[in-house]
């Protein structure tokens, strides 16, 4: 699953929007680093918990025209600088022929980088210090992480589940 805090508590519940209202409430009392886990997406959970947009578009961005800025470098330099035919009368810097290029090197390395960068943003590389929550987490059970480092942080966070109609309260790092 993922990184689990050192201190805190996981509350269970068995309806998505049990879990929402709690993460909600969590959140307005000021609780931070919340943490959800759903067999299945919830549409709005992520405004909810305060979770912004995600830095991948971005990096498959600057790799889409870092990679369509090779894919044309390389072109110009062999066609002009490194090894110049004269093709059918054409001039060396024959640009258009060379977009196939530019978009199959962008895109390559666009693909590239959306495909690692999910294993980070993910945390799905191999570790070691990994932890299942609970077996029924991918079938049919919610799970919310509160961080909370000190024992009356702890209390306040398990108040808070219980009112919020939890079935289950985990402690974490005892």
């Amino acid at each position: 699953m993922a990184l689990l805090p050192k201190k805190g508590l996981v509350a269970f519940f068995n309806d998505p929007d049990d879990l929402v209202h709690a993460a909600a409430q969590a959140r307005e009392e000021g609780f931070k680093n919340l943490d959800a886990y759903t067999p299945y997406p919830i549409h709005g959970i992520e405004e909810v918990m305060g979770i912004g947009r995600s830095w991948i578009p971005k990096a498959a961005l600057a790799a889409l025209i870092a990679g369509a800025t090779l894919g044309f470098t390389l072109q110009y330099w062999t066609h002009v600088m490194d090894w110049p035919i004269n093709i059918g009368g054409k001039p060396l810097n024959a640009w258009p022929a060379f977009m196939v290029i530019v978009f199959e090197s962008g895109v390559l390395l666009a693909a590239l980088t959306n495909f690692f960068g999910m294993f980070i943003a993910c945390r799905l590389l191999p570790n070691a210090f990994v932890q299942t929550l609970d077996d029924d987490l991918t079938n049919d059970r919610f799970a919310l992480v509160i961080p909370a480092k000190t024992e009356e942080m702890q209390q306040e966070a398990a108040n808070l589940v219980q009112r919020m109609g939890a079935d289950e309260i985990r402690v974490l790092g005892k």
